[in-house]
């Protein structure tokens, strides 16, 4: 009797344990999608001026954001709201001249990398640290193409 007893403990267990495993997987996949979602869909709307495309970017950009809220890890919505919070100092209105939107570009890509880091270190378990200009470089490396520049940084 009592290794039936220890048997069904045994399999609850394990049934348990599998589909622990299996949710944080799932989980672990997801907010990977809506990370990467999100970092496409906000450089495609920063590049883009068609206002059509503008807004079907736009439109991919807030369905990320409901995502990242949904099931992104606590530090990342908090930095991804500590992001968009840096706007309110009018930092888009680049198009003036080429040199500071370059200015502007870099200070998105230092504005993005407390971002990339909350993804590493809490989603991932990645503590190594990743030298900023390697981050920057990522990150900005279409905008230097398109403008066949190579980073000063």
């Amino acid at each position: 009797m009592l290794s039936l007893g220890l048997l069904i403990i045994g399999a609850l267990l394990h049934h348990w344990f599998t589909k622990s495993q299996e949710v944080a997987k799932n989980l672990l996949n997801l907010r990977a999608e809506v990370y990467s979602d999100f970092f496409k869909s906000f450089v495609d709307f920063s590049l883009n001026e068609d206002d059509k495309k503008q807004w079907e970017y736009r439109a991919l950009l807030e369905d990320a954001h409901l995502r990242i809220v949904l099931y992104g890890h606590e530090k990342v919505v908090h930095e991804t709201a500590q992001f968009w919070r840096s706007f309110q100092d009018g930092l888009l209105s680049y198009k003036d001249n080429e040199k500071q939107e370059e200015k502007i570009a870099e200070k998105l890509a230092e504005k993005l990398i407390p971002i990339v880091k909350a993804i590493r270190e809490n989603d991932f378990k990645i503590k190594r640290t990743i030298p900023k200009s390697d981050i920057m470089l990522l990150l900005l490396w279409g905008d230097l193409i398109d403008k066949g520049k190579l980073p000063k940084y």
